[in-house]
């Protein structure tokens, strides 16, 4: 989920200095970072707090695993765990190193200890491994850029690249004791197609599952927004989509012509409940 583009620039370079200045080795100086950057994503981003989400939507969480893909900091990590119950756990994929020690931080904090399960992992179609290029000044854009086959020896990395482990959600669903999952939150800078192909046999034995995942419309010179193979995909496994941004609140697809000259990015809610 992208802030606003003036924001993002302003905010782009204070994490850019932040880093660059060791601040963050200082521990009171690290939890005032987290708590500005929380602050951005639940004031003036992220669309699951203007509707209170888990709350309005408890069902879907509810009596089962949750898959956080892209965790980043963890703040919707945190903001799912309201919704657990049963001792089922919150699984938080976040490959990025600066990120993960933001999460690692939540997952360790004696509230969340045993709820927030964190992964230094991240989530593709298979199982493998791939290069994963960070952006130093925005630490939610980091992606996959490359999936590696087994010859990685020779593999030229630039100062912002690192290998990284892959894991597809079905291969990761059969490790788990309980492998229940109920809902999974995908947020991962362009892999999010890979991840659900990586997730069809969780889908399948799950028919009560709910996936959320950010997404880029497109429109075309008629104002009709594209089609593409993500909502391909998931029109396939799910009877209800519904799209949800801070100003739409939560709308069905089918009703996006109300909007459809704004190009924007939203969160679909893949569902075969009914949400009202």
């Amino acid at each position: 989920m992208a802030l606003p583009k003036k924001i993002n620039i302003i905010t782009g370079a204070i994490f850019y200095l932040v880093r660059k200045s060791q601040i963050l080795k200082f521990k009171i100086f690290k939890k005032l970072f987290s708590y500005f950057y929380f602050f951005l994503k639940q004031k003036l981003e992220c669309p699951y707090y203007s509707v209170d989400f888990a709350n309005r939507y408890y069902y879907l969480f509810q009596n089962g695993n949750i898959i956080d893909a892209g965790a980043h900091f963890g703040y919707l990590s945190k903001y799912f765990c309201r919704a657990l119950t049963n001792n089922f756990k919150v699984y938080s994929f976040e490959p990025t190193a600066f990120n993960f020690e933001f999460l690692l931080d939540i997952a360790s904090d004696k509230k969340y200890k045993d709820k927030i399960i964190a992964q230094n992992t991240a989530l593709s179609a298979k199982k493998g491994k791939g290069i994963l290029t960070e952006n130093y000044s925005v630490p939610t854009e980091s992606k996959i850029t490359k999936i590696l086959n087994d010859k990685i020896e020779n593999i030229k990395l630039s100062k912002n690249q690192k290998i990284v482990e892959i894991i597809s959600i079905d291969d990761f669903a059969n490790t788990l004791e309980t492998k229940k999952i109920k809902f999974i939150k995908v947020d991962t800078e362009g892999e999010e197609l890979q991840i659900l192909k990586g997730a069809v046999n969780t889908i399948k034995n799950n028919p009560d599952i709910t996936i959320a995942l950010e997404y880029k419309f497109t429109f075309n010179d008629n104002g009709d927004f594209i089609k593409d193979a993500i909502l391909e995909f998931v029109n396939e496994y799910f009877k209800n989509i519904y799209v949800l941004t801070k100003k739409t609140k939560l709308i069905k697809i089918d009703e996006i012509s109300k909007i459809r000259k704004i190009k924007f990015s939203a969160e679909l809610i893949c569902t075969n409940y009914e949400l009202n």
